[in-house]
């Protein structure tokens, strides 16, 4: 139901918001030694997480599930067939890092946050 979609991505809004802003790191991110840095190389403000979070949420979760129901329910296509080509879309947002000679994905670089490697930060220091 809608109800449970709105309660779901507001818990994960509340996740990512809550880590991005008190370290710019959540422990998936904490474990790879990966931060997120805003423009100035500091952690960016609430504003831009906001937008880096609208545009993952659209690239990872909406466009593929408008894919999968579009494939199911305007051209009959069986679930599973479906949901594999709903996944191709996922290409879009990571195939773009790989483009991208910063290596950031797409809703990075729409939101103007960056991806940075912490261990090689360490490193140099």
């Amino acid at each position: 139901s809608l109800v449970t979609c709105v309660i779901f991505v507001g818990s994960w809004w509340l996740y990512f918001k809550t880590n991005w802003t008190k370290t710019g790191r959540t422990l998936a991110m904490q474990t790879w030694k990966i931060g997120l840095h805003g423009r100035n190389g500091t952690l960016p403000p609430l504003s831009q997480l906001r937008i880096r979070f609208i545009w993952s949420c659209i690239f990872v979760v909406f466009i593929p599930l408008l894919a999968y129901a579009g494939l199911r329910h305007l051209l009959a296509i069986p679930p599973i067939p479906a949901f594999g080509a709903a996944l191709i879309w996922l290409i879009l947002p990571w195939g773009f890092a790989l483009l991208n000679p910063d290596r950031q994905f797409l809703y990075d670089f729409l939101a103007g946050t960056r991806l940075v490697d912490l261990k090689q930060e360490t490193s140099e220091s």
